[in-house]
């Protein structure tokens, strides 16, 4: 191991003589027509990503830091990758953000923005912006900070890194840092991976931090499992009458194995978090195999009010095996996260946030249709395409009730919902390549009640994922799959006393980076 690091810190310098040939750039004409290349979700050029790291807003522009590994596409000396929007759509890539140093590698952590130069850094700009992450090395994870004077185009890491020692503990990671205005202070919520908990620390200046208290395990933990990314807000119920606290954390091993996000409400005082459920109660933020590593952006305006989510869109059981040829690595397309007070608990809600409206094209709908006059209404008038937003109203009377999508080649994908077992599965046993690891293909099964036989289903189809929201994102599957070529035939299927009371469809274009058009 100690060979290693030793080795990436000469790889390092080698970096540092080529940082600007580095700089990431897409061709719309070869690379973004690769196989397997997402078209509206975010992927690098090249090489290996995994956690989205210190996403924020800055005068019109929204920051995405990534995990990166530009030399191959597993995993390896990890840096931090960069790019802006200015909708949430269309992405522009930057140079590298961090690169490793002598201190180790740069793994996750946040962004925020120090407007009132509470670090010292800022004495001439409030828009000072300030990275905090995790430096890597065989003695001990520690967390370290940067700043930017240039809205997040060059960095200088602090000579004093780093700001919070390693304590005996080597798994101390992925540092989310906001800024907790009633006290007038920062916070930071970071993982104790192995021990599966978390801790808090206060700070008045970004540079010294002070322990305040821990969190764990509760909810979904057993051995050998990690806790990881953990991330901290607030957010207002979706009739604005109340406020909680809600805290995501990833795990390695969830309950469709692999993977997993994991989330808890209750109060923040400052200092440490209360789940106001009890302990053995486990809250979901996605249901399917693909969504790890999920954290907010910070400072979205208060005139937007949103709480905007990305996640990796992968499984740590085979991320360095999918079948991508230049790059390995996705991120879910931007989520909102809303808050729902039901008879007895708060869940969060997901949706693709509106900006994804801008990329429908051509729409298909038809309304109290049933599924044999849908079928051929869609045989008809030969609707299907690549890219696909497909919004279903469904009241499921009888058993059985699904979707399968299918190509030329016989590879299928099927969403299904069974009423007796209460089951909604996903099934991608057969959707294309799923020979490169044992544990790729099967059929998902989640649980979901339905509320006066009423069914919704929102589903996002791009080059090699399936995202299906269910009931406005009360549960959410976030899928990968990959099909020799796409999915061309739509079918409906179950009792025929079941009623379609709307289906839409809309072709979606691809998205543009900002530096390519």
């Amino acid at each position: 191991m100690k060979k290693l690091f030793f080795i990436l810190i000469i790889v390092n310098i080698f970096y540092f003589d080529a940082k600007i040939s580095l700089a990431q750039t897409i061709s719309t004409k070869s690379q973004f027509n690769e196989t397997f290349r997402p078209q509206f979700h975010f992927s690098p050029s090249h090489g290996w990503m995994n956690d989205p790291n210190g996403l924020v807003y800055l005068k019109g522009e929204y920051h995405l830091f990534y995990q990166y590994y530009p030399k191959d596409i597993k995993w390896g000396p990890m840096h931090w990758g960069h790019a802006v929007s200015t909708d949430l759509i269309s992405w522009n890539h930057l140079p590298i953000a961090l690169f490793p140093d002598s201190l180790g590698l740069i793994f996750s952590g946040s962004v925020v923005v120090d407007k009132n130069n509470t670090s010292g850094f800022f004495p001439a700009t409030q828009n000072g912006m300030v990275a905090i992450f995790t430096h890597d090395s065989p003695k001990g994870e520690k967390q370290s900070i940067a700043y930017s004077y240039d809205l997040g185009r060059t960095w200088t890491k602090h000579s004093s890194n780093p700001v919070i020692a390693n304590f005996g503990i080597h798994d101390f990671r992925d540092p989310k840092v906001f800024w907790y205005d009633p006290e007038k202070k920062w916070v930071m919520v970071v993982s104790l991976a192995k021990n599966q908990k978390l801790q808090f620390y206060e700070s008045k200046n970004l540079r010294n931090w002070k322990l305040t208290g821990e969190f764990g395990p509760e909810g979904w933990h057993k051995e050998n499992n990690l806790w990881e990314c953990p991330d901290l807000f607030e957010i207002k119920t979706e009739d604005g009458k109340t406020k909680k606290w809600v805290l995501l954390m990833s795990v390695s091993e969830g309950f469709q194995t692999g993977s997993a996000m994991q989330y808890f409400v209750g109060d923040f005082d400052g200092k440490k978090f209360s789940n106001e459920s009890s302990k053995e109660i486990v809250k979901w933020v996605d249901e399917g195999k693909d969504l790890y590593a999920g954290v907010t952006f910070n400072n979205i305006p208060d005139k937007d009010g949103r709480t905007l989510m990305v996640g990796w869109l992968n499984n740590w059981q085979y991320a360095d095996k999918v079948p991508t040829k230049r790059w390995r690595g996705a991120l879910s397309f931007v989520n909102e996260l809303k808050l729902s007070k039901t008879t007895d608990k708060y869940i969060i809600k997901r949706e693709a946030v509106d900006e994804i409206k801008k990329l429908r094209k051509s729409n298909f709908n038809k309304s109290e249709i049933s599924i044999n006059d849908l079928n051929e209404a869609i045989k008809k008038n030969k609707v299907g395409g690549k890219l696909l937003e497909i919004n279903i109203k469904a009241e499921i009377i009888k058993d059985d009730f699904g979707i399968k999508f299918k190509n030329k080649e016989g590879q299928e994908c099927i969403i299904k919902y069974e009423v007796n077992s209460k089951q909604l599965t996903f099934d991608r046993s057969k959707s294309g390549n799923v020979s490169f690891d044992k544990n790729f293909a099967g059929v998902y099964s989640v649980p979901l009640t339905l509320n006066n036989n009423q069914l919704q289903l929102h589903i996002f189809i791009d080059n090699a994922s399936i995202e299906v929201f269910v009931n406005q994102g009360e549960k959410v599957l976030t899928n990968q799959v990959f099909p020799d070529c796409f999915y061309n035939e739509i079918l409906f299927f179950g009792n025929e006393k079941n009623i379609i009371h709307s289906f839409d469809m809309w072709n979606l274009e691809a998205m543009k980076f900002e530096n390519d058009k």
